[in-house]
């Protein structure tokens, strides 16, 4: 629910406004977890998988209005 149908959620209340302004751009956190395959992380992959491929149909649907869409997706960084 967190990982893909609360961005959905919000991002629908607030595509309404973004319409009516024919502009606004929309950021959502992904994860490469969602890009590649990985042991023991089915759900959350697919939840992010989910919303990066939703991400990249908003851009589509939306461009057109003069809303951008794109996902970042960190990874685990080795740090002192």
């Amino acid at each position: 629910d967190i990982n893909f149908f609360s961005h959905l959620v919000l991002t629908q209340l607030i595509l309404k406004i973004m319409c009516r302004n024919k502009s606004g751009s929309i950021v959502n956190i992904g994860s490469v977890g969602g890009l590649d395959a990985g042991m023991g992380n089915t759900a959350y992959a697919a939840s992010k998988a989910a919303l990066m491929t939703w991400t990249k149909t908003l851009g589509a649907e939306f461009g057109s209005f003069g809303i951008r869409a794109n996902a970042v997706a960190p990874f685990l960084t080795q740090t002192d």
